[in-house]
């Protein structure tokens, strides 16, 4: 089935990994595309939720509650 992005829930706050550009489109957080790939290597490679989470705090990887949004 193709996905159709017509009922796809919307928002007005990116999600993380992305920024709020300056013509109101998301665009690509530089600093946070690297967590973004190390996230979903992570999953691929069968780690839950739980185990990514302890991973990336020992790595001292901010989660996006404690990071101050641009």
């Amino acid at each position: 089935s193709s996905l159709n992005l017509n009922s796809l829930q919307r928002t007005s706050q990116p999600v993380y990994g992305y920024l709020k550009g300056p013509d109101g489109h998301f665009v690509v957080d530089p600093e946070a595309a690297p967590v973004v790939k190390q996230i979903f290597s992570l999953c691929l490679a069968g780690n839950g939720p739980t185990k990514i989470a302890r991973m990336l705090t020992e790595q001292n990887i901010p989660t996006p509650g404690t990071m101050e949004y641009r």
